[in-house]
């Protein structure tokens, strides 16, 4: 069986919800992303419901003019209240649970998105 995660059953953020998700996950990519990433391309990310993945956007190798999204990260909640799981992009292309340490599971996303900033296993920058 292939290395999947489960999509969590949860509640639809409120509206209020969503849009502090979508400003911490913008500062962090205003503030926090140009400081440690060196990549060709550009970082962005997408949200739905309590799922956030942030991913880089290049230029088709061959097609300059489309671009290739490349996933770097993966952040994921059950919900108001309940902790976020992160995951990296593995080596053979598929969601990997962040390796467990004493924060895990991060109670606040701010917490989540402080461990990608840290990234002491390498996996994401």
């Amino acid at each position: 069986m292939r290395n999947q995660i489960s999509k969590p059953n949860s509640t639809v953020p409120t509206d209020f919800e969503r849009r502090q998700i979508d400003r911490q996950v913008q500062n962090f990519l205003l503030n926090v992303v140009p400081v440690n990433y060196r990549g060709p391309g550009e970082v962005r990310f997408s949200a739905e419901q309590w799922t956030v993945e942030l991913f880089e956007v290049q230029a088709h190798p061959v097609h300059r003019q489309r671009g290739v999204r490349l996933p770097l990260a993966l952040l994921r909640s059950d919900g108001r209240g309940q902790p976020w799981q992160l995951f990296f992009r593995g080596e053979q292309g598929h969601w990997r649970e962040y390796p467990v340490t004493d924060k895990q599971p991060f109670l606040r996303l701010e917490a989540a998105l402080a461990e990608i900033e840290s990234d002491k296993y390498r996996v994401f920058w």
